[in-house]
């Protein structure tokens, strides 16, 4: 005998579908019903998907080269925090422990990639690695509030850039360096330094 389609008990078969109740019938109705939805909300979100797919694509047909650079260095600073994220505030010396005991900032964290050479005095320097370190807001807004004696924050942190990568590579920060525009001549060449970045913060597990 065949399986009734609601209950899964053997009965007398009746019509296409084997049922044996009323209360099946309503159990095997709600679930083609429940069926028929789920392929709704699937082929609604496909449709959605690929709208929003098509709308990304266009959106970057249309993106400005300032604002590939912005993504490019929200990524780069993302990994420069990675990188340095067990050490201390490049200006002030603190440590993840004692910056902890702030109160929590606004937004972002307690920490910051700052640049030695900032990015509208030497724009050209935006993602060479050695002049962008892990810095506690507190610095990288300069108000020099953990700063030692009287030296300013700008002070601190060559001291201490000098003692993490040395006095020939902070020197050389002050040479001559390629363009942004010699560094990346193109959309592409933005692009595909957008997708290292990426690659490097997944790697990393950070979410970027």
């Amino acid at each position: 005998m065949p399986k009734c389609k609601g209950c899964g008990k053997k009965c007398e078969p009746s019509g296409v579908v084997t049922l044996c109740s009323y209360e099946c019938a309503r159990i095997v109705a709600e679930k083609a019903d429940k069926k028929v939805k789920r392929e709704k909300v699937r082929k609604a979100k496909a449709v959605k998907k690929a709208f929003n797919d098509r709308t990304k694509v266009l959106q970057q047909g249309i993106k400005r080269r300032k604002e590939w650079i912005n993504d490019l260095q929200a990524l780069f600073n993302t990994w420069i925090r990675f990188r340095d994220r067990d050490g201390p505030c490049i200006s002030c010396g603190r440590t993840n422990e004692q910056v902890a005991t702030d109160d929590p900032p606004l937004r972002g964290g307690w920490w910051d990639a700052g640049h030695y050479h900032s990015r509208g005095a030497r724009e050209e320097l935006s993602f060479n690695p050695d002049n962008c370190h892990k810095q506690c807001k507190s610095c990288n807004c300069g108000s020099g509030k953990y700063a030692r004696k009287n030296h300013t924050v700008g002070a601190e942190y060559k001291e201490r850039l000098i003692q993490k990568i040395g006095l020939e590579r902070v020197e050389a920060l002050n040479t001559p360096h390629p363009s942004l525009k010699e560094q990346f001549p193109t959309i592409d060449d933005i692009r595909a330094e957008i997708a290292r970045y990426r690659k490097l913060n997944r790697a990393a597990k950070i979410d970027s």
